[in-house]
Formats: C-alpha cells, structure tokens, sequence
C-alpha cells in the first residue's frame, strides 16, 4: 500500500514522494506525538457523541483506533441520521439534553445539519458543545468557518479532499488534459463550493470545465435520470475526463454514472475513496484513506478536549500524503492503460 506527497507542479516522479504508512498522519508518528502533548490534560474518560450520515465506515473505525492506541477510553454513543436532514433535528435535541463531552461529525450535510454556517449557526445546537468532524470536503466554502487555522467556535476537523490543482496534476500524469466534466448536485453546498474551486482553477491553468448540475423533477427532487445522455455529449464536446466530485447523491448513484460513463468510453477520476471501491467502474483517483482521515480526527478530538481556556483554536487540517489509486481492470476495458511513469508511485488494485 502506497501514499504520495503532491507538492508543486509540474507533476513528475521527482514531486511524488513514495512513502510507508508510518510517514503519513494517522499512524504510528503522530500516535506517539499526540499521546506526548495531551497526555497531561487530555480527560481519560469523555463521554463522546459520533453522529454518522450513513452508518460507520473506516472513518470512524481510525476515530477508535486512534483513542484506543493512546490510552483514552472515551464512552462512545453512536446515532446515525441515515440520510435524513429531519432525523438530525432529533438527534440535536437528545445531544443538547445529554451534553456529551464532545461531538463528532461524519461528513457535510451532518456537521452542518447540527452546528450550522458561522453566518447562521444553529439555533439548537449551535457551537455549545466541542465539535470534530471528518469527510467535509470544503469547511470554509460551505461557511462552516471562516479561518481554517483559527476556526470560531469549539470547532474543529479533517477534511479528506486533495486540492483542485492536487487532482489536476494527476489527471495530466495519466493522460494530456485540457477538458474536464463534472456533473453536481445543486442542493449540496460542498458539490457548489468543488465547483466553484475547479473553475478558478481552470481560469489560471487554460483549461475548460463543462460542469452539469443533475437534473430536478417537477416536485423539486433531484434526480440522475437520463445521465448517459449528459455524459455521451460531455464526451462529445471534448471531455476527457469525468471528475467525481465529494457529493452525495453523486455516491449514491455512483453505479449507475460510473457505469453509463463507461459504456461512452469517458475516464472518471475519483476523489474520495469510498468512489473507488472494487463495485464501481472508475478508472483511477487521488484520495485520502479514510483509516487515516479517522486516526487524525481522533487527534483532533484529544487536541481539542485538552485546550486550555486560553489555547489558541485547533486549526482545520488536510492529510497531506494522498493514493494515486489506478484500477487496472477499468483502464483495459477502456483501452487506456497508465503510462509507465505511474508505476513508480500509483497503487494499482
């Protein structure tokens, strides 16, 4: 198993850094540097919340394993929203009644759903209770904060997305790049704020992004219906990649527009891991491990329960070590196999 440094560009054997997992946050380095500085005010004991999207996942299996690996035996209650935005107004009722010690967040749609925008916090739940959360693909453009380095509020995370121009450097390791398609959910501010991030990008480097919301019924529920025929003519007008932006109703149909994709012969680009999983036809990715996305929320978490009333705010923070993930079996299929450069750093499954 293998993770990579993206530094600047232009992206080249010399900028990617091969590295064992012991070079990357979420193991044995930082385990050993987080029980050194909170071991003397961290609680041994707290009572912690996880709220999940969609149920449990490697994300918080690291969470545990990380508060396992240094000592701390917090008492976990674990609710899951299952999808359903009105299922975590319930949820902000039982936690502000229970008051854990700390409250943890898988994803966008959770985190916001219970402590709001800085704009508008939330009502019920507010910033009372100290928050870690994982997997927010964008904190600062969906307006969870408005500094990444001294975030307001008791608030603090990981989020797991390599940046635009990361994701941009790999496509043009695989192959010459100068179109790239994306389709979004509009009703999902982290899908806007990938977007909006892609654009800027694609302004500074000259190439050109066709991105296509998905489609909305007459009763406003969005929908993937007729998305081969969106990706058949992305592919047409010169597309020569689909990127899979951090968007939930994109994963939720992600066989179906991985498949469709496929069947026009157009590359998709992962940018999650859980996009790359062996269900799914995607050609290759750059992503964090959701493992080691856990591990460093759990630091997070210990960072944050040991802060002195006076300690400067935990700062929001990337992994900074990202797989470049290639599925051989994909690349075959479309008669697009990776050049010989990618096998000094790529994981190929």
């Amino acid at each position: 198993m293998t993770s990579i440094h993206i530094t600047q560009p232009p992206f080249n054997r010399r900028q990617v850094l091969a590295s064992g997992l012991a070079a990357s946050l979420g193991t044995g380095l930082p385990l050993l540097a987080a029980a050194q500085t909170a071991a003397i005010l961290r609680p041994q004991s707290p009572r912690v919340a996880m709220v999940t999207w969609r149920g449990e996942t490697d994300v918080e299996k690291g969470f545990r394993e990380y508060l396992r690996a240094n000592a701390w035996t917090p008492k976990i209650t674990t609710y899951d929203a299952a999808q359903d935005r009105a299922k975590l107004r319930v949820i902000s009722v039982d936690l502000m009644r229970n008051k854990p010690d700390l409250v943890y967040t898988w994803g966008t749609p959770a985190t916001l759903g219970l402590v709001g925008t800085f704009e508008q916090p939330d009502a019920t739940f507010g910033s009372e209770i100290p928050h870690v959360f994982a997997l927010v693909a964008d904190p600062k453009g969906v307006k969870l904060v408005k500094d990444l380095i001294r975030p307001e509020r008791k608030l603090t995370g990981v989020s797991h997305v390599p940046s635009a121009r990361a994701q941009w450097q790999a496509l043009n390791s695989y192959l010459p790049t100068r179109r790239i398609g994306m389709v979004y959910n509009r009703a999902e501010p982290n899908s806007v704020a990938a977007i909006k991030e892609w654009e800027l990008l694609a302004q500074k480097e000259g190439f050109s992004i066709d991105a296509r919301p998905f489609a909305v019924t007459e009763v406003n529920v969005t929908t993937a219906f007729g998305i081969e025929d969106v990706l058949a003519d992305m592919k047409g007008k010169g597309a020569d990649w689909l990127v899979l932006g951090p968007d939930t109703f994109l994963f939720s149909n992600l066989d179906a527009i991985a498949q469709a994709a496929l069947r026009v012969r157009l590359p998709t680009f992962a940018t999650t891991e859980s996009q790359i999983a062996p269900r799914y036809p995607v050609l290759a990715g750059l992503v964090s491990k959701f493992l080691h996305v856990g591990q460093f929320a759990g630091l997070k978490a210990q960072q944050l329960l040991s802060l002195k009333a006076d300690a400067a705010p935990v700062p929001i923070e990337t992994l900074r070590r990202f797989a470049y993930v290639v599925r051989v079996n994909t690349a075959q299929q479309l008669g697009v196999l990776p050049p010989m450069a990618l096998l000094d750093y790529a994981e190929f499954r």
